[in-house]
């Protein structure tokens, strides 16, 4: 058979037949199969060949693979187990090196050859006997063993292989020795392999699962168990899906599905967002590799999942320890900048929000005695206000009234943070906060040296923050802010004490001169009077003395409050000497209003009863009084000058002075005057006098104008210009016209009376009586509804009056005449009138004033003025009237002008009601 015969066809004995006991084939069959084994290898010598050429074909497919076969023999056995023919292999059918062993001698019992080489111990060599006597008995058609050549260095594996030879026991057997060193260190070497891949597998950190191309796990590795919480049981034959949540599952399969059509071998898929799902529900991010293989022709995955919780954990810790820092940073610039309290509250919780990160951010401050919680700043994520955030936050840390809950407490007085878990508060509560609240709350303490200030409150519902390291840097943070009241504290109270007096709050004698100044400019750009005024205690220093310190300064607090609230502003108050206080007044009416003012403050602070513990007191006070701009043009100045006015005012024992004397003396008559005014209204003193009206055209007496006289019995008659100023300063002036209205009516009344036919009286109305609000209805009153009276009277009303509010001039005057009453416009042409207005005024007549009148002459402007105003009056169906006419030519010029009512001396002065009756009046028929 030529030595480069094909290979043997699949399904040829030698491959393929198992190892069972067959019947001897033909020497044919047997040819073909040696020549297929030299085909396969040339080593093999013919006396081989022809041996194995002999062989049954199922024991030809029994012998040993050729890398099996390395420096041993082939030895034919007869039936009693002696060697009939010995082929050693040791040359040509291995690349051994080592000497061979001894081979059997022909006739020899091959069992006491075997045992004289001592290859085994006593165990094996019974084991031996026993195997080759059983196939030589035919009870077994083979035996074989491996054992262990420890005579040959490096000591060998043996393999001792018998096959029976036939179906006999004369048949005899063949004897396979053949060295599986190879085999066996190969295989030792997978099996080590293995074993170090499964202690790998086995103790790694990282879960391993094997998926195949259904995506249905095969295999997991231990750590796979404790990751997702599944026994293996659980997991194999599963779809890899039960490991991932539900919202990755698609996604996940779309990448598996890219990755598998790629060329790539393995992935590695590091994303954040991938998420791995344990058996109990919870998730947690992961890291995956992915690789995949092909075996028989079937696609396979081996997928390596890494928990990255504790290092996503970790990076988180680190970014929110980065934002704290961040914090810290902002804060501290932020309190180098800052100029207040407000400021620096809005600054930190704004900071805290937007740089930190957190849902909320509110500082508390204590106030009183009993320590109460009140909100200072508070700063929320975009989304609902403050004020719908604000109120379920401090229902845990207080209650309606203020007072701190147990955890605010704790921070209060232990002075450390503490950390409230919204979720486990809310899990006893009768009503669960909602989701947006429903979180973490760190409550850190603002201490300073020696007390407690206030809490930083933070709010958050990333559940990972608040642990060690941040609270230690978050309380920094809070020692920062405490540390920044602190300072704006005390530098407040420098500046509180520069320009502030410590016992009573008002300010002091530096800042009230800052504030005088600011008035004075005012004044000066408003050409308006400012007055300051100081007030001193009387007997203060004995009260001092004899009471105690304690009760002078309570004395002097109420009276700074008391001082405060009579001005109605405490920038007008200041506390300027130990018992002195200053008062500004930016705007004065009159001097004597000033006088009225002050000598009223002076009498209320002598008879209000201040309380101390010894009792109640009465302190009395003088004052002393400049005025700007006459009295200083700076505020020092003005001060210097009050101080004066007081120091003389002690002197002389009076209550107040002003700087000058002479307005000292002014102010003094003037108050006099008033006193005696009063008086006057009380004992009927005032009269009233009555001055015609002439028609120049027939010269009848056409009306008359009633003019207020005093009849003081030290004076005399006393004429208005020296008197109704006073009643309009003091307000007298509503009482005196009410009783004129009156009286008016009275005279025409008791003119009727006494036949005579009586003339309309005009009454002067002040701009003060018309301004009030019950003018109108004193004017109704005074008519009683009566159409006699309305037919008595007629008001006089000044211009100017009428001018500075017309649309309220229209409605009063509209009032009046639908009384009956008819209006003049008093004083006409110098008012400035318009005459869009003028046409829309329920006025009657127009009255010239004598200012004209005294300018008439030939060709003179007022003679132009007054023909203007008459064609004006007749235009309007108005009649005039000249006042002030003293000369006949000015009548006859008049006359000329058209003017057809004069009024003064050429007809008559005002004489009393009872006269002018009986000169002026005409007797009915």
């Amino acid at each position: 058979m030529p030595v480069n015969a094909p290979p043997p066809p699949p399904g040829h004995p030698i491959i393929d037949e198992p190892r069972t006991r067959h019947p001897r084939g033909n020497d044919e069959t047997a040819r073909i199969a040696a020549e297929s084994l030299l085909a396969s290898d040339s080593a093999l010598d013919e006396s081989l060949y022809r041996l194995i050429a002999g062989l049954p074909l199922a024991l030809q497919s029994g012998l040993p693979p050729r890398e099996d076969v390395c420096g041993r023999a082939l030895i034919r056995l007869d039936g009693a187990g002696r060697v009939l023919r010995v082929e050693s292999l040791a040359a040509s059918y291995a690349d051994d090196a080592r000497p061979p062993r001894p081979s059997p001698q022909i006739g020899d019992p091959y069992l006491d050859h075997w045992l004289a080489l001592n290859l085994a111990g006593p165990a094996l060599a019974a084991s031996v006997a026993e195997g080759i006597a059983a196939v030589l008995e035919g009870r077994r058609a083979s035996f074989e063993t491996e054992y262990v050549d420890a005579d040959v260095s490096p000591p060998q594996w043996c393999r001792l292989q018998v096959l029976s030879l036939g179906t006999s026991a004369q048949d005899g057997a063949l004897v396979i020795e053949a060295d599986v060193s190879a085999r066996r260190q190969r295989e030792q070497h997978h099996s080590e392999s293995q074993r170090r891949l499964d202690c790998i597998i086995g103790s790694a950190m990282d879960a391993i699962l094997d998926v195949d191309d259904r995506g249905r796990i095969t295999h997991v590795n231990p750590t796979a168990e404790r990751m997702f919480g599944h026994a293996v049981g659980e997991l194999i034959g599963q779809p890899l899906e039960l490991l991932l949540p539900a919202r990755f599952r698609q996604a996940h399969g779309r990448h598996v599905d890219q990755f598998a059509a790629s060329a790539q071998r393995s992935q590695r898929m590091a994303l954040r967002s991938a998420c791995g799902l344990r058996r109990n529900g919870e998730e947690f991010p992961v890291e995956v590799s992915i690789a995949k293989s092909e075996q028989a022709g079937r696609r396979h995955f081996t997928a390596i999942v890494r928990d990255i919780s504790a290092r996503v954990r970790s990076e988180e810790q680190i970014r929110r320890l980065n934002r704290v820092h961040a914090m810290l940073t902002d804060i501290s610039s932020l309190i180098v900048r800052v100029a207040d309290r407000a400021a620096l509250f809005a600054g930190a919780c704004r900071i805290a929000v937007e740089l930190g990160g957190f849902e909320q951010a509110l500082i508390l401050g204590l106030a009183g005695d009993e320590p109460k919680l009140v909100p200072l700043a508070v700063r929320c994520r975009a989304g609902a206000g403050p004020s719908a955030r604000l109120a379920p936050l401090l229902a845990l840390l207080c209650d309606p009234l203020g007072r701190p809950a147990l955890c605010a407490l704790q921070a209060l007085r232990e002075r450390r943070p503490v950390v409230l878990d919204l979720d486990a508060e809310a899990a006893g509560a009768t009503a669960r906060p909602p989701p947006s609240e429903a979180s973490l709350l760190a409550v850190l303490p603002l201490a300073q040296a020696d007390r407690v200030v206030g809490l930083l409150v933070l709010h958050t519902r990333e559940l990972e923050h608040f642990h060690a390291q941040e609270l230690a840097l978050l309380s920094k943070l809070a020692d920062d802010i405490a540390f920044a009241m602190d300072y704006l504290d005390k530098r407040d109270r420098l500046d509180y004490l520069a320009y502030y007096d410590a016992l009573t709050g008002l300010a002091n004698r530096s800042l009230f001169l800052e504030r005088v100044a600011q008035f004075m400019r005012s004044a000066a750009a408003d050409a308006s009077t400012l007055a300051l005024y100081l007030v001193d205690l009387d007997r203060f220093k004995t009260l001092n003395d004899s009471l105690g310190r304690a009760a002078g300064d309570g004395l002097l607090r109420q009276l700074a409050a008391w001082l405060t609230q009579r001005a109605l502003d405490s920038s007008l108050v200041a506390r300027v000497g130990p018992d002195q206080f200053a008062v500004v007044l930016p705007a004065i009416g009159t001097v004597v209003d000033l006088a009225r003012r002050i000598e009223t403050e002076l009498e209320a602070i002598a008879e209000h009863p201040f309380r101390l513990d010894a009792g109640v007191f009465r302190i009395a006070a003088k004052a002393g009084i400049a005025l700007f701009p006459g009295d200083g043009d700076s505020a020092e100045a003005l001060f210097r000058n009050a101080e004066a006015a007081l120091k003389r005012a002690k002197r002389h024992g009076e209550r107040y002075l002003f700087y000058t004397r002479s307005m000292t003396e002014t102010v003094a008559g003037r108050l006099t005057l008033e006193s005696e005014l009063r008086a006057a209204l009380r004992r009927h003193e005032f009269v009233l006098h009555y001055q015609p009206k002439r028609s120049l055209d027939d010269g009848r007496i056409v009306g008359a104008e009633a003019l207020i006289r005093w009849q003081d019995a030290r004076r005399g008659l006393v004429m208005p210009t020296e008197f109704v100023p006073v009643l309009e300063e003091t307000g007298l002036i509503h009482e005196v016209g009410r009783w004129a209205l009156q009286q008016a009516v009275r005279d025409h009344q008791d003119w009727c009376r006494q036949g005579y036919e009586a003339v309309r009286i005009a009454v002067n109305v002040s701009p003060l009586q018309l301004r009030h609000r019950d003018f109108i209805d004193d004017l109704r009153r005074v008519l009683g509804g009566r159409p006699e009276s309305a037919a008595a009277l007629k008001l006089e009303i000044t211009e100017g009056l009428i001018m500075e509010d017309v649309q309220r001039s229209v409605s009063s005057l509209s009032a009046i005449r639908a009384m009956g009453v008819p209006v003049a416009i008093d004083d006409f042409g110098t008012g400035y009138s318009s005459l869009s207005y003028l046409a829309k005024l329920p006025v009657d007549s127009l009255k010239i004033d004598r200012s004209f009148v005294e300018g008439l002459g030939p060709d003179t402007p007022a003679a132009a003025l007054i023909a203007t105003i008459v064609s004006l009056g007749r235009s309007l169906k108005l009649s005039v009237v000249a006042e002030g006419v003293e000369t006949e030519a000015q009548a006859q010029q008049l006359r000329a002008l058209g003017c057809r009512e004069v009024q003064g001396f050429l007809v008559s002065e005002a004489v009393p009601a009872d006269l002018f009756a009986q000169r002026f009046l005409c007797v009915m028929a």
